[in-house]
C-alpha cells in the first residue's frame, strides 16, 4: 500500500512539475501590456523629472505619487517665451510669465495639443491610465518576429476628449518592447520605434512616422501586413532629443 501511494504521489509531481515548465506567460492585454511598461522602465516613470526636446518645443514632464506637472516651452515667431502647463488642477498658457487668458476653445485646443506629446513619449506608461480600455487580438509575425497585437480604446470617463480615438499596439513577444503603434487621428499612421536607449532605466526611442500609399483602402488595424509587405510609406522621423531623467527628491 505505501508503495503504491508513493508511486501515485509522484506522479502527481511528475505532472505538476510538466505544467509549471509548459505553463505560458499570461497573454491578456493587460498583461502584455504590464510587462511592456516593466520593461521600459515600470515605476522609474513615477518620480521622475523627464525632460527633452521634440521638434521646436522643451518639454519638462514630472509624476510623483499620482500627481502630474507637465510643461512645454518654446519661442512664438514674434520672439515671445509660451510656456503651457498642464497638471492635476487644469491648463493654463503664459506668454512672457503672463497667464493668457483662454476661451474654451483655445483652452481644448493647446491643451490637447501638449497632451498628444506627454501620451506618446511616455509611452508604454500611460497605456495603463483610466479610462484606457484593452483588447487582446492575438499573435502576428512581423519581420520574422513573433508579436503580441493589442487594441487601445478609452471610456468617455477618464478617455479625454477624444475617446473615440482607437491606437493598435504589437509588442515583440520575448522582449516584450513596443516596437510599433497605430493611429488615425490626421490620418492613418503606423510608427516603427528606432534608435531606441536607456536613459536612467528608462528606455526611449524614436519613430519612423509610415502612411499607407494613396488609394490603398486596408483597414488601420491592419496595417502590420502592409508594413511587413514593404507597402507603407515613410512620412517623417519622430525624435526626442536631449533626453534627460532625474529622480525628484
Amino acid at each position: 500500500m505505501l508503495g503504491r501511494l508513493a508511486w501515485i504521489t509522484l506522479l502527481v509531481a511528475a505532472v505538476s512539475l510538466t505544467a509549471l515548465v509548459t505553463q505560458k506567460p499570461d497573454q491578456s492585454a493587460q498583461a502584455v501590456v504590464d510587462r511592456a511598461i516593466t520593461r521600459h522602465g515600470g515605476p522609474l516613470f513615477d518620480g521622475a523629472r523627464i525632460t527633452f526636446d521634440f521638434r521646436q518645443y522643451h518639454l519638462r514632464l514630472e509624476r510623483k505619487g499620482g500627481t502630474f506637472d507637465y510643461r512645454r516651452t518654446y519661442k512664438d515667431s514674434l520672439g515671445n517665451t509660451i510656456r503651457e502647463q498642464m497638471t492635476n488642477d487644469g491648463f493654463i498658457r503664459r506668454i512672457n510669465a503672463r497667464p493668457q487668458p483662454l476661451s474654451a476653445q483655445e483652452y481644448k485646443r493647446y491643451y490637447e495639443a501638449v497632451n498628444a506629446v506627454v501620451y506618446l513619449s511616455l509611452l508604454p506608461y500611460r497605456l495603463n491610465d483610466a479610462g484606457v480600455t484593452k483588447q487582446y487580438l492575438g499573435s502576428v509575425q512581423i519581420k520574422g518576429k513573433p508579436y503580441h497585437k493589442v487594441q487601445v480604446s478609452f471610456a468617455r470617463e477618464n478617455g479625454g476628449t477624444d475617446f473615440r480615438d482607437v491606437f493598435y499596439y504589437w509588442f515583440d513577444a520575448r522582449e516584450n518592447t513596443m516596437d510599433y503603434f497605430a493611429y488615425s487621428a490626421g490620418g492613418n499612421r503606423f510608427r516603427q520605434a528606432v534608435n531606441r536607449r536607456a536613459v536612467n532605466g528608462i528606455l526611449f526611442q524614436d519613430y519612423l512616422n509610415h502612411t499607407h500609399a494613396e488609394g490603398d483602402t486596408t483597414a488601420l488595424v491592419d496595417f502590420d501586413r502592409l508594413f511587413d509587405a514593404g507597402k507603407l510609406v515613410v512620412l517623417s522621423k519622430i525624435e526626442h532629443r536631449n533626453v534627460s531623467v532625474k529622480p525628484l527628491r
